[in-house]
């Protein structure tokens, strides 16, 4: 029924489009109103007509002077007036931000009097009368003077926002929680269009930096029109075309750490141009930028690492002592040969998790007529990351490797209507894969040394496993990919000088793969001795997509999920009150078939699958079949949203806002493979999570009031209250089914988050500009991740919840940034030169107290599979240390011509090469010390054993990487 109804809706989306050309993803475009006056005597002027330059955009002002220019692109524009018998006024650099209003008055003087053009630097207000909700907002002229790359960073950098920068996260938004959200529940745009894989919930899409025209980050009351995440939206902005050319190009390194820092072989070019396709014609511009880097060790450690060469004496450290002497077998005939895997001359470099990179950014503008434009935008990036550990000392070529590509194309159609109204529509295709491998032997099981072999065994010196052997299988494969097509079409009107309504929809049709295949023969703890892969046939081992034709009678193939979301909302705006009211409706269906009883998967005691064997024993079928299936359901929710802004005094703004917030659980969570189902009922090899189909949608009720007050012409204060109320979260629970129980994803956390921040704002007063920011936040819950639960649920335990503070519960966070430049002419004389013109210095800290840990007793290093320790106190009732960093950027503008400049600039991340605790080992709640050399286990160790305990300890210390120092060009034309 609802695929009948998708269907029929798609059709007539479709017709419409061939009979009307319509526009624009939600979220990028702003509005423009304003008053034009005479000067002298302070009457309005009624037919002015108000232009921004270089585009076909423009309005006239009514009889009471006023105007409004809605369905404006945010950027940044010239606008000027043009009126016979008046002098015409420019005002340069005005910001338009999406979703909001720029206010623009004039003032014209008569051409009696002489007067000459007026040009007006325009400056964005410090205080947005219609924002009803808490956000940051970035510029570019802001993101080239900051210490870090790339708009993540430069999102990180919010109000509101906890960075966790631990080695293990992979990083995009998967090291992010906004508000006491988890991972998952940030949303990214960019360009309005939607960059979170839902297979993950996580965005690993990037843009070449110097493409970046603004960054806004919303932490709460976002708009009906905002759906599918619950905590926050980043949303960028790129650069379009101009209707002059104009580019850059850039080179960064780290020759030598500058003599400050070790160098780790960071290297990244990047480089952009944009204008109109043919020259001097501004109907069709384009904007083109790629970036590419290579990174020899993007994750280095404070210790710096051991390197190692192999000799007729094993492993040796550049000290000459022996890490490993156990390097050779002997055969038969008595002779001494290699281990297999083992590489002579291949231990140089180890420790090194390289990082290579590639992004291709794109975007053309065609105003088709001057009520008409397209927008095309494409974005394509692929990371090659490898994971190191000290395991994998004595066998580099099987290091992990992962890729992640991701692949967006989107196209935009917009129609003015009228002056007043505007329809958009558009289309964007999606395509996230990433793969798990090891390094070298790419995605081909037999590549794999072992799995046909039979190589089993550790090289260990005592009995916690410090080091893998060559030929064991430390990984599984792994690929992820999530495909989707989206439809999305908004109406807008300006009703009258009060109302603007929104309405809209959007269409996602997914197409989720997820491949991971586990190895049966893995001991509970430990890594893989023996790949023994039951699926793989030797004859045909490589991974293949499959066709339709071969799922026809399957119960599970790619899965095809469809989300429907609709939105109506009113923008009201009155002197002194902006009231943002909307409702959103939200669908989603799974696409597969839902398990019938979890309590009996596979039918066990169902009396038509009960056999009688001897007279009295029943034996049981043991199969899961399509019976055991229900036909998909539908997962619908309402969410209303209600905000409102209105003026105390003249320099202060209340604002308040109300939400529900739902958000669809990610797409692994929800699929399971039948066999594999089947397998962990029946006879379970392992305990692990399984995905479950019959999953609700997560939930948040939001609340949050705020004060913005301007202190002077340069300075505001922002102080903002919060509280959420979270439930239906994700987690695993213990599932008691027949015959064996199984451990499932449901919808099993709840949640309170509750928070106070404080933020400091100076725009540039003689050479200085700055910002504060103090955040205050409890976040607690009863789990804080997908599988937190998983341990219990494996020792048997019941699913009483109890209320503790989340993994990432920062009780304070500090963030402050403060920028010193001097501009031309500025800076000391010496010989009529001012060698410090266009330079400056910028300092980005961010201090944080300590993450919370549950303590527990010692547990040995590398003790794999599940944790051992036992718990001696409350799940996060220890705080680990404060962390403080600071990173700087000194730069220096030298002007070639007019229109072509050069800046040479040097960056400091970790200045003062603090060693940050990321985590502490929990029974001694310090990162120096794991307390196992204090047992009679750790003090009977013998020489041998101990050094090899160290060189494992030393490479796990979880400290933040160390002062790094890299060495910029960046030529602009």
């Amino acid at each position: 029924m609802f695929r009948s109804t998708i269907k029929k809706l798609t059709l007539l989306v479709t017709l419409g489009l061939l009979s009307v050309p319509v526009n624009l993803f939600s979220g990028t475009t702003g509005k423009i109103t304003g008053i034009v006056k005479d000067k002298e005597t302070g009457d309005a002027l009624p037919g002015v007509n108000i232009i921004l330059d270089g585009t076909t955009m423009g309005a006239a002002t009514n009889a009471s002077g006023e105007f409004t220019i809605i369905n404006v692109p945010a950027g940044v524009y010239s606008i000027s007036t043009s009126m016979i018998g008046y002098t015409k006024v420019t005002k340069q650099n005005v910001r338009v931000l999406p979703d909001f209003t720029t206010r623009l008055d004039f003032e014209l003087s008569p051409e009696s009097l002489g007067g000459e053009e007026v040009i007006i630097v325009a400056e964005r207000p410090l205080i947005q009368k219609d924002q009803t909700m808490t956000m940051t907002v970035t510029s570019s002229e802001e993101i080239k003077n900051l210490p870090v790359r790339g708009f993540q960073a430069v999102a990180n950098l919010g109000v509101g926002l906890v960075v966790n920068n631990n080695r293990n996260i992979d990083g995009g938004t998967g090291n992010v929680n906004i508000r006491g959200g988890r991972p998952n529940e940030t949303g990214v745009l960019v360009d309005g269009f939607l960059q979170n894989n839902l297979l993950t919930g996580l965005s690993f899409s990037s843009v070449p930096s110097g493409s970046v025209e603004e960054v806004q980050v919303i932490t709460g009351g976002f708009d009906a029109e905002y759906g599918r995440v619950q905590s926050g939206i980043i949303q960028v902005t790129s650069k379009s075309g101009k209707q002059v050319y104009s580019g850059n190009l850039e080179y960064v390194g780290d020759p030598g750490g500058l003599g400050i820092a070790e160098s780790y072989g960071y290297n990244v070019f990047s480089g952009g141009i944009g204008g109109p396709i043919i020259p001097g014609n501004n109907k069709i511009k384009f904007y083109v930028s790629g970036e590419g880097r290579n990174i020899k060790d993007s994750d280095p450690s404070v210790f710096g690492f051991p390197q190692y060469s192999l000799s007729s004496d094993g492993i040796r450290g550049v000290n000459a002592a022996d890490i490993d002497t156990v390097m050779f077998d002997t055969d038969a005939q008595g002779n001494v040969k290699y281990k297999k895997g083992a590489r002579p001359n291949n231990f140089s470099g180890n420790g090194a998790n390289s990082d290579k990179a590639m992004t291709l950014q794109g975007k053309l503008t065609f105003d088709v007529m001057s009520n008409l434009r397209l927008d095309i935008n494409a974005n394509y990036s692929k990371q090659w990351r490898r994971i190191f550990n000290i395991q994998q000392t004595i066998w580099t070529d099987q290091v992990e490797l992962r890729t992640t590509e991701n692949l967006n194309i989107g196209g935009v159609a917009t129609y003015t209507m009228s002056p007043t109204s505007f329809i958009d529509f558009g289309v964007n295709y999606f395509d996230y894969e990433r793969r798990r491998m090891q390094d070298e032997l790419g995605f081909n099981v037999n590549n794999y040394p072992g799995k046909q072999t039979g190589t089993t065994g550790f090289s260990t010196y005592y009995n916690d496993n410090l080091f893998w052997d060559f030929g064991t299988s430390p990984l599984n494969f792994r690929q992820d990919n999530d495909k989707y097509i989206a439809f999305k079409s908004n109406y807008t009107n300006q009703v009258d000088k009060h109302n603007q309504v929104k309405a809209g929809f959007d269409l996602f049709y997914h197409t989720v793969r997820y491949l991971n295949i586990v190895d049966t023969d893995q001991p509970v703890g430990g890594s893989n001795d023996n790949i023994g892969y039951e699926v793989v046939d030797p004859a045909n081992p490589k991974i293949r997509e499959v066709s339709s034709d071969d799922l026809e009678n399957k119960i599970l193939g790619p899965a095809k999920p469809i989300s429907f979301s609709f939105f109506l909302q009113d923008k009201m705006e009155y002197e002194g009150l902006v009231l943002r009211g909307g409702i959103r409706y939200d669908l989603f269906n799974a696409g597969v078939k839902q398990i019938k009883n979890l309590a009996d998967p596979t039918g066990q005691e169902d009396p038509d699958q009960i056999g009688i064997v001897n007279g009295s024993n029943r034996t049981l079928a043991g199969t899961l079949g399509a019976e055991d299936y229900k036909s998909s359901r539908n997962d619908s929710k309402i969410s209303p949203r209600l905000s409102l802004s209105f003026p105390i005094s003249e320099k202060t703004q209340f604002r308040m806002s109300y939400g529900k917030f739902f958000q669809q659980p990610r797409l692994q969570d929800l699929y399971v493979s039948p066999d594999f189902l089947e397998r962990q009922s029946l006879a379970p090899p392992f305990a692990i999570t399984v995905g479950n189909p019959n999953l609700k949608a997560e939930e948040s009720t939001q609340y949050e009031v705020g004060i913005r007050r301007s202190l002077s012409d340069n300075i505001a204060v922002d102080v903002n209250a919060y509280y959420k109320d979270i439930s239906n979260l994700i987690n695993s629970r213990l599932v008691a089914s027949v015959p064996n129980s199984l451990i499932m994803f449901d919808n099993e956390d709840e949640g309170v988050v509750q928070g106070l921040s404080l933020a400091l704002e100076m725009r540039r007063i003689s050479k200085f500009q700055g910002r504060v920011a103090y955040t205050l936040q409890s976040a607690r819950g009863s789990g804080s991740a997908q599988n937190s639960g998983f341990r219990a649920s494996w020792l048997g335990y019941s699913d009483t919840k109890f209320n503790a503070p989340l993994n990432f519960d920062q009780r304070h966070t500090i963030n402050a940034n403060l920028d010193v430049r001097n501009a031309k002419g500025e800076g000391p004389d010496i010989g009529g030169t001012h060698i410090l013109e266009n330079a400056g210095v910028n300092f980005q800290m961010n201090a944080g107290s300590g993450l919370p840990y549950t303590p527990t007793t010692i547990v040995p290093i590398l003790v794999r599979g599940v944790p051992q320790g036992r718990v001696v106190a409350r799940r996060n009732s220890q705080n680990q240390p404060w962390t403080f960093r600071i990173d700087m950027r000194a730069d220096k503008t030298i002007n070639l011509t007019d229109k072509m400049s050069v800046n040479v600039y040097v960056q400091v991340l970790n200045l003062l090469d603090r060693k940050n605790v990321l985590t502490v080992f929990t029974a001694t709640g310090q990162a120096n010390d794991d307390g196992y050399l204090s047992t009679p286990a750790g003090q009977a160790l013998n020489e041998r054993q101990l050094q090899q305990y160290r060189v494992n300890y030393k490479d796990g210390l979880p400290y933040d990487t160390p002062r790094q120092a890299r060495l910029g060009v960046l030529f602009n034309f």
